[in-house]
């Protein structure tokens, strides 16, 4: 849940836009739009982590981070974002298949051997 401090010094501390984010314009509408997009993924991920084996929960995490992947990879290899670190983009697209992985895992397990599990 790195992305509170983000977040924090984006609309606090006046940190410029950088890594995914830099082809936005560094402005203050920007900054605000792309906290609200960091803030559905670290909701998306407590949500998921609060009820882990809810089927409906896991598979909207499991798009969140899917569309995240898809996004964050455009920037890079598409739109050539300028300072976008490789890493952290393996590191998006590892997220969205294990969350896409434990998705369709508790969605295999129905509603019965999920009460068996504490769900």
């Amino acid at each position: 849940l790195f992305e509170f401090k983000i977040i924090y010094d984006l609309l606090v501390g006046g940190a410029p836009l950088d890594g995914f984010g830099s082809n936005l314009v560094d402005a203050a509408a920007e900054r605000r739009a792309w906290s609200a997009i960091l803030a559905f993924l670290s909701l998306s991920r407590l949500a998921a982590a609060g009820a882990p084996l809810s089927a409906p929960t896991q598979l909207h995490n499991a798009a969140v981070h899917i569309l995240e992947a898809i996004y964050f990879g455009s920037e890079y290899v598409v739109y050539k974002a300028p300072s976008v670190f490789p890493p952290i983009l393996w590191i998006v697209i590892l997220n969205a298949l294990v969350f896409t992985l434990w998705a369709a895992f508790v969605s295999l397990l129905g509603p019965s051997e999920a009460k068996l599990h504490g769900a």
